[in-house]
């Protein structure tokens, strides 16, 4: 069975990566960004967003604290970089469009980010 923290986190998540694909699209095909660059601010976009979500709502902590903050900046930005690693290799080395590779980054991403929310962040 799925818990009610899964889906929250999931509805959440899905808040947050539309932010962070529009803003990639805006940052890739508007603005001619580098696709790195370009997935890195939408990812930052849809962090900052979904922190207090997350944090409110999914996990249900009143911990708000400077390393509270910290620990959920270091496991969403350990996440991009992870995903900047899987990016750079989906398009440089197997040719994927930038704009089908973001979103197989995502969805990777979205359970890496769920674990460290849970278990080490929100620790619940």
């Amino acid at each position: 069975m799925i818990s009610a923290q899964i889906i929250k986190f999931f509805a959440v998540g899905i808040i947050c990566t539309i932010l962070n694909y529009i803003w990639f699209l805006i940052f890739l095909r508007f603005l001619g960004v580098n696709f790195l660059l370009a997935s890195s601010c939408g990812y930052i976009i849809g962090l900052l967003f979904g922190y207090s979500l997350n944090r409110a709502w999914t996990f249900q902590s009143v911990e708000n604290s400077l390393t509270h903050k910290f620990k959920y900046l270091f496991t969403y930005l350990f996440s991009l970089t992870v995903g900047l690693i899987f990016l750079q290799i989906l398009v440089k080395n197997y040719g994927v469009a930038a704009e089908i590779a973001n979103i197989y980054v995502i969805l990777i991403l979205t359970l890496l980010n769920f674990l460290g929310a849970k278990f080490w962040v929100f620790g619940k």
